[in-house]
């Protein structure tokens, strides 16, 4: 067998490098490609959660806006939750209103966020009452329609608002603050069924008054909060005092 030729050793070198370099240039080339399927992880929300019920399938607008920018204003996380879950649309005459249609023409970005989450709201059945700080049940006419439920007898609290009344019961009793406005007042408990009556639990007849009784709600959550931590510096601190005097 004769030997290579210093033609053919030279002939391979070049077949070799073009090979190398094409194969370079390919992963060159779909290096982008493939980074861009990888999407960076969303970070978990932080802060204490605020539920807001809206009217199933349906809600107004306003009166879940405004009440989610005071509570995100106050550091809160805010959930959209309904009774079945899933796509809730805004409610037509809602869009119309002074407040909405300057919300949309500034983008107002709480605003935009509200409309967002409103295609996956959360089954209320699937709220935790001790994950839950404050409780909001907005109102809506398609709010007392998933509130009450007409027989031939009359109208009767629904299956919906028995369920709603008892997780603000268990919200309130694990300290957590329950309020509503319009219609969605039919979904808190009375104050006899609470633990503490007479605290953190607020009602607006109209939805007008969506901002006083967010402002209230974050307010008392602010308040609970502080009392127990001072509570809880008073019983450190008079530990310590107690093990000095030993």
């Amino acid at each position: 067998m004769k030997p290579f030729s210093d033609q053919s050793v030279t002939t391979y070198a070049v077949f070799g490098l073009l090979a190398i370099a094409c194969v370079a240039v390919v992963l060159i080339y779909f290096r982008p490609f493939s980074s861009k399927k990888k999407k960076p992880a969303h970070a978990k929300p932080t802060g204490p959660r605020a539920v807001i019920v809206i009217g199933d399938h349906e809600f107004e607008v306003p009166c879940v806006a405004m009440a989610a920018t005071i509570f995100k204003l106050g550091g809160m996380h805010v959930v959209l939750a309904s009774a079945s879950g899933g796509d809730c649309i805004p409610e037509k005459s809602s869009l119309e209103t002074p407040i909405a249609k300057e919300a949309g023409d500034r983008q107002d970005p709480v605003w935009m966020e509200v409309l967002n989450q409103a295609h996956t709201t959360v089954p209320l059945e699937r709220v935790k009452s001790a994950e839950t700080a404050i409780l909001f049940v907005a109102g809506g006419p398609q709010m007392l329609r998933d509130l009450r439920q007409t027989t031939l007898a009359g109208s009767s609290p629904s299956p919906f608002c028995a369920f709603l009344q008892r997780l603000c019961v268990q919200v309130h009793a694990g300290g957590g603050v329950i309020g509503a406005v319009g219609h969605g007042v039919r979904g808190l408990p009375e104050e006899a069924a609470l633990q503490e009556p007479g605290v953190r639990r607020f009602a607006g007849r109209l939805d007008s008054a969506v901002e006083e009784i967010a402002d209230s709600m974050l307010a008392a959550r602010n308040a609970y909060v502080a009392r127990h931590a001072a509570a809880a510096n008073a019983m450190s601190g008079g530990g310590a005092d107690a093990k000095k005097e030993d």
